[in-house]
């Protein structure tokens, strides 16, 4: 590094402590933390690969939801809430993330850029349509704090996108931070089932630690507020770790399966627990058909009495959430879930192509009140506050049938694309069998943008899906040219 650039990342981080000073001197804890984080990211990009670091850091960062609100409205439930002005968690990876670039530049001088394929184009159509249907929104507060966390997360994917395309071994990168992530959540977890409460890190995204219907111990919510989506988030990492645990000589990952498993079953979702093994059966199927030879027989052995053995030890519990289903008196869930559709279809009909706006629900819904309770037949609180459990109805509800279908179009070609590849690499069986779980859980509730962590790691395995697709791509290209 010549003494230019030198000077130059000496007075980034100088800049960065002298600001941390500053604040210290006005008080403003959260602040000061958060220059204190800058300043270490800053010599991490020193040290390591400042690339191959944002990716990494993004993983951990992206499984909180920090959300600093101007004139925030209390109590509103949808997406990240509702507010005249809003930064939070895809701020700040878009903030490391243009540090990164920035020292990256330093070090290497150039930046190799992407070239736009269906994917990305699909995700701006997406995009476009989510910016519609917030000019649509009666509640301005709660629609374009939601627009501006999906704008910021475009951003943030699109410099995934570049960051993949100038980094070596993104595959180890993405699969060792996705553990990482999980140990941390699964730490949080044993704390909230030591102390049988929340732990005090709200400010991070922790939800209300309570006893879901049917389980005598409580259910887990790690920092993504809520079991649901917590189980969605672990459920997408497991689908992509499942694959490599088959290898030979990968104990790392198995250990972080294992951990997830047993993290998946605390938080007692039944969907998701339904879903993991229809998809981990789907990708043994593919496995065993596959040209892949490294993958070991005693290893599937293992997996098989490992599984057993975690069943065995959980079973009862997971039994008596299951069975609890049926019961009308503690658990209406079926009844709950079927009744919300009926509502959201009801709306639809009214505004099937420009839909009631952007992160609108619980205000429309709820001016609604009356009209609601005749649908309905009694008045329940749960139907107004809480976004229909269904994503595609939510989205039809929001931005109408455009806005339905731009993200309908997205999930297909992740699916069409991934399974075009998926004789090519273990990375794109697991990342099959992701989409795969969430396109189905995805009737069932609206974890996918409850908090925000789970649409996050979505547009992280977009971005990734679209780095393979782009390299498959050039080799392709080459060897016609050649």
């Amino acid at each position: 590094m010549s003494l230019n650039r030198k000077t130059v990342v000496l007075f980034w981080v100088l800049l960065l402590f002298f600001t941390t000073v500053i604040l210290f001197y006005n008080n403003n804890m959260f602040l000061i933390l958060g220059f204190m984080m800058l300043v270490i990211y800053s010599l991490g990009c020193l040290i390591f690969n400042p690339l191959q670091l944002f990716i990494f850091c993004s993983m951990l960062v992206m499984t909180t939801s920090i959300r600093i609100y101007k004139d925030g409205v209390m109590g509103y439930i949808g997406g990240i809430g509702a507010a005249s002005g809003y930064f939070g968690t895809p701020h700040l990876v878009l903030l490391i993330g243009i540090i990164s670039f920035c020292f990256f530049s330093i070090k290497h001088k150039s930046i190799k850029s992407i070239t736009f394929n269906k994917i990305d184009i699909a995700v701006l159509v997406f995009l476009i349509f989510i910016f519609l249907s917030s000019f649509t929104a009666p509640y301005k507060e709660a629609s374009n704090t939601q627009l501006n966390f999906y704008v910021t997360l475009t951003i943030n994917m699109f410099l995934w996108r570049m960051a993949f395309k100038n980094i070596n071994k993104k595959e180890k990168i993405l699969i060792y931070g996705l553990i990482v992530s999980l140990l941390l959540q699964f730490s949080i977890s044993i704390l909230q089932i030591i102390t049988n409460s929340s732990i005090g890190l709200s400010f991070l995204g922790e939800g209300t630690v309570a006893r879901r219907q049917g389980v005598p111990i409580p259910s887990i919510t790690g920092t993504i507020g809520h079991p649901g989506p917590l189980s969605l988030y672990t459920l997408f990492i497991l689908n992509i770790l499942f694959p490599y645990i088959l290898m030979k000589r990968n104990h790392i990952v198995t250990f972080g399966f294992t951990i997830g498993l047993i993290m998946l079953i605390l938080t007692f979702s039944r969907t998701s627990l339904i879903l993991l093994f229809i998809s981990l059966f789907i990708q043994i199927l593919f496995i065993y058909r596959s040209k892949f030879k490294n993958i070991s027989k005693f290893k599937v052995v293992l997996l098989i009495i490992g599984s057993g053995l975690v069943i065995i030890f959980f079973g009862n519990l997971v039994i008596d959430r299951f069975v609890n289903l049926f019961n009308a008196d503690t658990d209406n869930q079926f009844n709950n879930r079927f009744t919300h559709l009926l509502i959201a279809i009801e709306y639809i009909k009214e505004h099937p192509y420009v839909g009631y706006g952007l992160n609108n629900w619980s205000y429309i819904v709820s001016i609604n009140d009356p009209r609601v309770a005749e649908i309905v037949g009694y008045r329940n609180e749960f139907f107004f506050n809480n976004p229909v459990h269904n994503i595609y109805a939510l989205y039809f509800f929001e931005g109408g049938i455009f806005l339905l279908i731009s993200f309908i179009v997205l999930i297909f070609l992740l699916l069409k694309n991934l399974y075009k590849l998926i004789n090519d690499k273990l990375i794109v069986l697991g990342l099959f069998g992701c989409i795969f779980s969430m396109t189905l859980y995805n009737f069932t509730g609206w974890g996918l943008l409850n908090g925000g962590q789970v649409i996050s790691l979505l547009f992280l395995v977009t971005s990734f899906t679209s780095s393979i697709l782009d390299q498959i791509n050039t080799k392709v290209g080459e060897t016609f040219e050649s």
